[in-house]
């Protein structure tokens, strides 16, 4: 159960968190100041993505420009961050969304590494990396638990079904050596009459 609400309580906050983000990195909703500084931030960041070394200059496709590349992103992180609001979607939805932020997220990490950035620029990246992973394992204990606890239920319900076979069988003996009991009485007052006849039938 705490598992359960833990995973609740994250999918909540990182939906937020990536629905606003996704969307003031599409255009100046919130904050136009925040959204000039995204756009400086994926320039920079799309020189050593995995978009720009493999995608650009591997498959040599000249379209791919910093602000595709902001726009993909900002498109995937809010959809991703939609679906893990949708608490009413199976939990595989919200399951997906979150490794697609991860992927994401860690495209941001090493591209941050690639162009030897600080801890101030891609610490909020790594702190969002813990989250999104942590949710996934919260989400494998929930399963886990669940299935723990269903084994067991089946468990306690094989060994009610047992005890109460086995209580039905010794009400059956009881009964079978109480019905004994009754006829033996009754065949020796039948041996009784038959000997007082005995002397009568003599004379």
């Amino acid at each position: 159960m705490a598992a359960a609400k833990s995973v609740k309580m994250l999918s909540v906050i990182l939906g937020l968190y990536f629905l606003i983000m996704g969307v003031n990195k599409l255009g100046p909703w919130f904050s136009q100041e925040m959204h000039k500084s995204l756009k400086a931030q994926h320039k920079e960041l799309f020189k050593g993505s995995f978009f720009k070394l493999v995608v650009q200059q591997k498959l040599e496709v000249p379209s791919m420009l910093p602000s595709v590349y902001r726009q993909m992103m900002a498109f995937n992180e809010a959809f991703c961050g939609l679906l893990l609001l949708m608490f009413f979607l199976p939990l595989i939805v919200g399951n997906v969304a979150n490794i697609m932020l991860l992927l994401q997220y860690l495209d941001y990490l090493c591209s941050n590494l690639y162009l030897g950035n600080k801890f101030d620029k891609s610490g909020s990246v790594a702190v969002f990396l813990i989250l999104l992973v942590s949710r996934l394992v919260l989400v494998v204990l929930t399963k886990d638990s669940k299935e723990t606890t269903a084994s067991t239920v089946q468990v306690d319900e094989s060994k009610s079904g047992g005890s109460s076979r086995a209580d039905l069988e010794d009400d059956g003996d009881d009964e079978d050596e109480e019905e004994e009991e009754e006829e033996e009485p009754a065949e020796e007052g039948k041996g009784d009459q038959a000997k007082a006849d005995e002397p009568k039938k003599v004379k």
